[in-house]
């Protein structure tokens, strides 16, 4: 039987040309994939080495056993390039020991045999045990560490390799006993199947490793696709998925539906101008003008207008994406209402300081000098007969008298050189009192719910007889037809948890929560954010709310207010408690 070896040899530097190609493919589509460029190496290697092959016919005497050992070292590379490719490629590193020591121990016996005692069987023998040796590991590490998503290709490729090693391994042992050659091109039997062998395996190979390289990628994009959706629809954002050019809702989450009122059913077919979601649509070409040029745009503000009608303060940010090759954009909207709230009320707090540094000290001079004209005033009208004009005047004047020494205590209070003189205060006992005075006179009833567990605080009893006074009494004047107000209180211990629940500026910490609420017809929409703004212009103008917050602030605690038009309003105030207290409920 005549086997051109040499024909052999052109046909498996083909293949390894054909091979070079084909993992360079994958190599340019995800770079990010550790081990192939080690896998485009081995191509490489292989195909030098099968040309240098057939170099040896057409080169001098002299240069052959330099080609020779440049060709034996390049088919081992090759080897060594795949399984630290492989090993990469699994995410695990490849046994430097063994990769140093068996290319020693090659080199060195390549060198002796070739130089020294010219033996071509042992060259033989040399190269196929050190490919088998580099084979049985790569397909050990196939074996052992391929992904679920990838171990069937995986699988076959170690096979492939398996029975690699096994053929070179024998045909190791074949150089000494069965098939011993003088040349690499000596037409035998066992030779003509090392190369077909080579060829087969070789093919194998490469089919192998660029299904696996294809298989993790898909699997890759279906874990991305499914993380995507998972926090598309777990994320407390609203979220919405619109085409770039016709504005369609392509898709919405449950965040959008909980923002906005909007079911996904409902939201998604409709442009955006259909739904009609936002409060003033000449807040959004800022937005679409980034897109435009950058491609994204990030937190601008805008009001969402919800279902029901109301506004919520809300931040969007968008980027261009391309989903099934058609650009869409996808927007996260985030409520940021209680930034806002929070903003607001740093620049009310801020406002106060202001307002009591400026007129602290103008409040005490002016306050002394009302209590000298008021002392006039009073012994003025005590030296004239009553019932005459003189005594009338001067009653209207002492009157206005004590209305203005009311306005510089609102002052003081502001002002934050009058600090709080606490002392130990039963809540329940100050409530009373202080409502039941607020309220004398009145139409109005007071109902009073006080537990009698609740907490006793350190405070200053004038000052927070002041604010208690100033709510009833503002509430008082919110109820001209009468009605009742509800006073109810209880002990809470507050915890950051609770803080992103309720929003409350406070420190973590045991607190008596007040409520009152009043029957009146509630506070404009428009007026919340300045209820207790000094001299607000509107409802409830004046500096009794901006006292009282003032206060509440001052002594470590809190004082806000919900309301709405025709539906009453509720204050609360919270008040550290003593510190002698502890949680009930551990």
């Amino acid at each position: 039987m005549n086997i051109d070896i040499r024909t052999l040899t052109l046909t498996l530097g083909i293949l390894n040309i054909i091979l070079i190609a084909a993992i360079y493919l994958p190599f340019l589509w995800n770079k990010s994939y550790r081990g192939i460029g080690w896998w485009l190496w081995w191509a490489v290697s292989m195909a030098v080495g099968s040309l240098f092959l057939l170099l040896r016919d057409y080169l001098p005497g002299q240069t052959v056993s330099t080609l020779i050992f440049l060709t034996n070292t390049l088919l081992l590379a090759g080897q060594v390039f795949l399984y630290v490719g492989i090993m990469r490629f699994l995410g695990h590193k490849e046994n430097h020991w063994l990769c140093a020591m068996v290319s020693i121990v090659f080199i060195l016996g390549t060198a002796y045999v070739l130089y020294i005692s010219n033996d071509a069987n042992a060259r033989t023998a040399l190269l196929y045990a050190a490919a088998a040796v580099f084979s049985f590991f790569s397909a050990r590490g196939l074996f052992l560490f391929a992904k679920p998503t990838f171990a069937a290709s995986a699988n076959f490729v170690s096979a492939v390799l398996f029975v690699y090693c096994c053929y070179f391994a024998l045909r190791a042992l074949a150089a000494f006993t069965i098939a011993p050659i003088d040349s690499v091109f000596t037409p035998t039997l066992l030779q003509a199947a090392t190369f077909l062998i080579s060829l087969i395996t070789g093919a194998l190979c490469m089919a192998g490793l660029i299904i696996m390289v294809f298989q993790r990628a898909n699997a890759e994009l279906r874990e991305a696709k499914e993380q995507f959706e998972l926090i598309f629809n777990t994320s407390p954002d609203a979220v919405m998925i619109t085409g770039r050019h016709n504005d369609m809702i392509v898709n919405v989450n449950d965040g959008f539906a909980a923002l906005t009122g909007f079911s996904r059913d409902e939201a998604i077919g409709q442009s955006i101008v259909e739904l009609n979601i936002w409060q003033n649509p000449a807040d959004l070409p800022e937005a679409f003008e980034k897109l435009k040029t950058k491609g994204s745009c990030h937190n601008i503000e805008i009001v969402l207008k919800t279902r029901s009608g109301g506004r919520i303060d809300s931040a969007i940010s968008a980027r261009i994406i391309t989903l099934q090759g058609v650009p869409h954009i996808i927007s996260i909207i985030r409520d940021i209402s209680e930034l806002k709230r929070m903003e607001e009320e740093q620049q009310r707090i801020a406002k106060l300081d202001a307002l009591g540094q400026f007129s602290g000290g103008i409040a005490r001079e002016f306050n002394e000098l009302l209590n000298s004209t008021l002392g006039i005033i009073n012994l003025s009208r005590m030296e004239t007969p009553p019932g005459g004009d003189i005594h009338g005047r001067l009653e209207r004047a002492e009157q206005d008298m004590l209305k203005a020494k009311e306005l510089t205590g609102q002052l003081l209070a502001i002002s934050s050189s009058v600090g709080p003189v606490r002392k130990m205060v039963n809540v329940r006992e100050l409530l009373r009192d202080t409502a039941g005075f607020a309220l004398r006179g009145s139409n109005i009833k007071c109902e009073l719910h006080l537990p009698a567990d609740l907490w006793a605080t350190e405070i200053d009893r004038g000052q927070i007889s002041q604010v208690i006074y100033n709510i009833v009494t503002r509430a008082r004047e919110a109820m001209l037809a009468g009605g009742i107000i509800e006073i109810s209180a209880d002990n809470l211990v507050f915890s950051e948890d609770l803080n992103n629940i309720m929003g409350v500026p406070l420190s973590n910490g045991n607190y008596v929560r007040i409520f009152i609420t009043d029957q009146g017809g509630g506070i404009p929409v428009e007026y919340m954010d300045k209820i207790f703004d000094p001299f607000f212009i509107g409802q409830d103008s004046g500096l009794g709310l901006a006292a009282a917050f003032a206060i509440a602030r001052r002594h470590g605690g809190h004082l806000g207010v919900k309301s709405g038009p025709g539906s009453g309003s509720t204050f609360s105030l919270y008040l550290p408690a003593s510190p002698g207290t502890s949680n009930p409920g551990k």
